[in-house]
């Protein structure tokens, strides 16, 4: 009998799946031998505690005699590692491991303090920190509601206009920057300065300082951006990241002044 052509190729196709997929096998070869031991890891972490005291200062300057409450903590832990400090200011956070971390100091009614760079050895005894100041924030009858300047005199004056009548016996902070936003956040200078107290609401200062010397930036600027405010006697301040000159006590800034530069000159 002879078969159809159709029927022949058929039976090869059908053959030919079958030998392919049906019958083919993972051959796996003998395992080779074992390798030589590595060296052993250190999974030793020094790990130590770290101490010191918070002192609160009031808004003259002069210290409490209570200062538990202050929230002391190490950016960027996960969990957050921190400690509240006792009466007397001392505060241990625990279980540490050895590095570097940026220390803030917070209460509530105060300035956040920020200490950087402090370098936790992980050993016994525990790392000091020292003495953290934290000042208290000042309240809002400190706030200078305008800022003027005027150059007529010998030095360039400014006058700092007071949104409550009061007499005040702290440092006025002035903040300079080449371009708006200036204040805690965004200076290029920052500093204190003796404004003698005219009347009830006016504070008047005599700028003496040539820009030049202060910085380079703002004594290239063809207009500066000013801002002032009145600071806790005590003076905590840092510089931050950005290269602020942070004051992290002070009343509300004044409203930006924009001046001509001239104070280069002087």
């Amino acid at each position: 009998m002879t078969w159809p052509r159709s029927y022949i190729c058929y039976f090869f196709i059908v053959s030919f799946f079958f030998l392919f997929s049906c019958h083919k096998k993972n051959i796996v070869g003998p395992e080779g031998p074992q390798g030589s031991q590595g060296p052993a890891g250190d999974s030793s972490v020094a790990i130590g505690n770290i101490q010191g005291q918070v002192v609160l200062y009031d808004i003259f300057g002069q210290p409490l005699n209570n200062d538990s409450g202050a929230i002391i903590s190490l950016e960027n832990t996960s969990p957050l590692l921190q400690a509240t400090s006792a009466i007397d200011g001392s505060f241990t956070i625990t279980s540490v491991h050895e590095g570097s971390y940026n220390i803030s100091v917070q209460k509530q009614g105060y300035g956040s303090m920020l200490y950087f760079n402090f370098a936790n050895s992980g050993t016994q005894p525990p790392s000091e920190t020292g003495i953290l100041s934290l000042g208290q924030q000042m309240p809002s009858q400190y706030d200078i509601k305008q800022l003027k300047f005027d150059t007529g005199g010998y030095y360039p004056t400014f006058t700092a206009i007071l949104a409550h009548p009061q007499q005040v016996s702290n440092p006025v902070i002035l903040f300079f920057n080449d371009s708006t936003g200036v204040g805690n956040s965004k200076n290029k200078y920052a500093s204190w300065w003796s404004f003698y107290q005219q009347d009830d609401t006016t504070l008047i200062c005599d700028f003496t300082v040539n820009l030049a010397d202060a910085s380079a930036a703002l004594s290239q600027a063809n207009y500066l951006y000013v801002s002032a405010a009145v600071d806790n006697a005590k003076d905590p301040t840092y510089k931050d990241e950005n290269g602020n000159q942070v004051y992290p006590d002070i009343a509300m800034p004044s409203p930006e002044l924009i001046i001509n530069n001239v104070l280069h000159k002087y």
